[in-house]
């Protein structure tokens, strides 16, 4: 078996270029991760199978017509959104007096209004004011700390979409600079130096994806293979750079906590 990868370094721009050049392979299946290239996927080919390892609202999107039978040549593995609203409890959990709370919001990436929804209904249940903050790239991220503390928030929260993933050595730098607490949907946020995350282990993710894409070469379509939802989630908590910034952490939080770096 032979196996191309294509980098797109969260730059949503590079995605039509990218699949042109692996759809010209012709390859049994394409593996990816995120509602951006799933969407770009979907407009480049409809015959090719596809398989996401990480996806949010697949229906709502349009990617599938039901998590039970996809119907098309796309399946995979369904973002959890119960895990995103797990974050904002997080961050009450952690900052218990927290009244306003932003979230950084990418509007030329596809996923972002259903993180936003899930993101108002968590904190609209948590009686939080959200603060929604748009940026694109690295440029953004400054004014955006900058709106975030003249505005009185007590955290920023970063959800798991291109291109706040590849940046979070960015966010981390402005956190300290800025005294602003920064919560992420990836562990590899925390792993920068982030407060915390409360995320799905992206390797088990891929581990299931491949099991999908086992299921294809063997001869199954992607039409009749279920969309999964992942049910395993972890709790990361960086008490590091909490004690840098004069947070305490309550000890149930660390006791709930799947990782601690100290």
């Amino acid at each position: 078996m032979i196996v191309e990868a294509r980098w797109a370094d969260e730059k949503l721009e590079r995605l039509p270029a990218l699949i042109a050049d692996a759809l010209a392979l012709k390859p049994a299946v394409i593996v990816t991760h995120g509602s951006a290239a799933v969407a770009a996927l979907q407009k480049a080919t409809s015959s090719t199978p596809v398989v996401f390892a990480s996806a949010g609202d697949p229906v709502g999107q349009g990617f599938v017509a039901s998590f039970r039978k996809p119907g098309a040549n796309i399946t995979g593995i369904a973002f959890n959104e119960e895990i995103h609203n797990k974050l904002y409890e997080l961050v009450k959990l952690v900052l218990p007096a927290t009244s306003r709370i932003a979230t950084l919001a990418n509007p030329n990436n596809p996923a972002t209004p259903h993180y936003l929804e899930i993101a108002q209904s968590a904190t609209k249940a948590l009686g939080i004011e959200l603060l929604v903050l748009n940026a694109t790239n690295a440029a953004g991220l400054e004014p955006a700390f900058v709106k975030a503390v003249a505005t009185g928030a007590h955290a920023l929260v970063v959800s798991p979409i291109a291109p706040f993933i590849s940046l979070r050595a960015q966010i981390v730098e402005l956190q300290f600079k800025y005294r602003l607490p920064t919560f992420h949907g990836v562990r590899e946020g925390v792993d920068a130096g982030g407060i915390a995350s409360y995320s799905f282990p992206h390797e088990e993710n891929y581990r299931r994806a491949a099991a999908l894409v086992d299921q294809i070469l063997k001869g199954r379509s992607p039409a009749a293979i279920p969309v999964e939802i992942p049910t395993k989630y972890e709790i990361a908590i960086n008490l590091k750079s909490a004690q840098v910034l004069g947070l305490p952490v309550p000890r149930g939080v660390l006791l709930r906590a799947d990782k601690v770096i100290e």
